[in-house]
């Protein structure tokens, strides 16, 4: 999740008030524990601290999410990817009503 907002963030995010937060929305993991795994891809030589405080990609970065990305690409088209559109439209409206419900019991509002 962290090296794929960073890649989609165009390669480079603010650390504190992009990366951290989304990361920790997106997850429902603390700031804390987030940014102790930002420490981790950054030693792993995926990220870099950038000058102005944030974080970019490295071509390593690139290079291992892409091929993430390669390998499950064809697992997700072959789990949904001949779905009619509309049909994923209800399906992630639903899944979210559901989600903000979960996140509302166990993490409060």
């Amino acid at each position: 999740m962290t090296l794929t907002l960073t890649v989609v963030g165009g390669g480079a995010v603010d650390r504190a008030a992009e990366l951290i937060r989304r990361v920790s929305e997106a997850t429902q993991f603390s700031q804390t524990s987030v940014a102790e795994r930002i420490t981790e891809l950054t030693a792993a030589g995926f990220l870099r601290d950038g000058d102005d405080g944030g974080v970019q990609v490295t071509d390593e970065g690139q290079a291992r999410w892409t091929q993430v990305r390669t390998a499950i690409g064809p697992i997700t088209q072959g789990l949904w990817g001949d779905l009619p559109a509309e049909d994923l439209a209800v399906a992630g409206r639903v899944l979210r009503i559901v989600l903000d419900r979960a996140n509302a019991v166990l993490v409060g509002p």
